[in-house]
């Protein structure tokens, strides 16, 4: 808790600000004491404490008060980032902001993030829409160009250590929010080499979209799906959530936007 000496110290500034300054100030100190359900699993070395899961609780209220949209991008990135950095551990992110490999480096391990908000999410499978940009190597209607475009996607998981997304399951509320961020184990995606490839021969796109298909025991896994359309990307669909673990979670509410005057 600050201090009462450290609060009237910010009076002098506060007592300068216009009456919509004040108003934008207010709602910003009113949101950090909104309430939040948060958990975390006692075995995460992200989230290592109480304080860790409340510093991302605080990037996640910020956005809400001042945006409908959910939080993803490049501001999990950044406030990963910036946690990391509060709780002691050496967190840079690339001088390159068009690096395709990792996104952060925490204590020497290569990072990558991703993150899922689409309105059509489900609880129990995660979809990446765009993993990565295919470019413009062999790929016409045979499956083994397929075959090449999924060795794209293996060079690329090179790139990194470890894949963490931060899912929002609540993309169309503005008041309600529930986020969580797992971890996608990256030996299950290194498996793709030995899944089964399908190319679309019936689409009209060109080049013509497939899928790779990676299943184990209890069914599919995942699927990479290659996209033929004008980005040329590659989207990972179906993933098994229970495949994942799950770091933390969060759940609360915020206020209706107040009305512009």
């Amino acid at each position: 808790m600050p201090t009462l000496a450290e609060a009237a110290a910010l009076v002098p500034d506060i007592a300068r600000l216009t009456d919509d300054q004040f108003a934008w100030v207010q709602r910003l100190i009113v949101s950090m004491a909104i309430p939040c359900n948060s958990t975390r699993d006692s075995a995460s070395d992200v989230f290592t404490d109480d304080r860790s899961t409340g510093l991302f609780f605080l990037y996640l209220v910020t956005h809400h008060v001042l945006s409908a949209e959910p939080f993803k991008g490049e501001k999990f990135e950044y406030a990963v980032e910036r946690i990391m950095t509060a709780l002691n551990h050496v967190a840079a992110r690339p001088t390159s902001r068009t690096n395709r490999g990792h996104d952060l480096t925490v204590n020497g391990e290569r990072w990558s993030f991703k993150t899922e908000a689409h309105r059509a999410i489900r609880a129990d499978t995660l979809s990446i829409s765009k993993w990565m940009e295919l470019g413009i190597g062999q790929w016409g209607s045979d499956e083994n160009d397929l075959r090449g475009l999924c060795d794209l996607f293996l060079h690329h998981l090179e790139g990194y250590d470890r894949i963490f997304t931060l899912r929002c399951l609540t993309p169309d509320s503005v008041v309600e929010h529930h986020y969580e961020i797992l971890e996608i184990p990256k030996h299950i995606l290194t498996q793709a080499g030995g899944g089964a490839f399908q190319m679309m021969h019936s689409s009209r796109q060109n080049p013509k979209p497939g899928y790779c298909r990676v299943s184990d025991t209890e069914g599919l896994m995942y699927e990479l799906y290659f996209d033929g359309g004008t980005e040329r990307k590659l989207q990972v669909k179906k993933l098994r959530r229970n495949l994942c673990a799950v770091h933390a979670e969060w759940r609360f509410e915020t206020p209706l936007p107040p009305a512009i005057p």
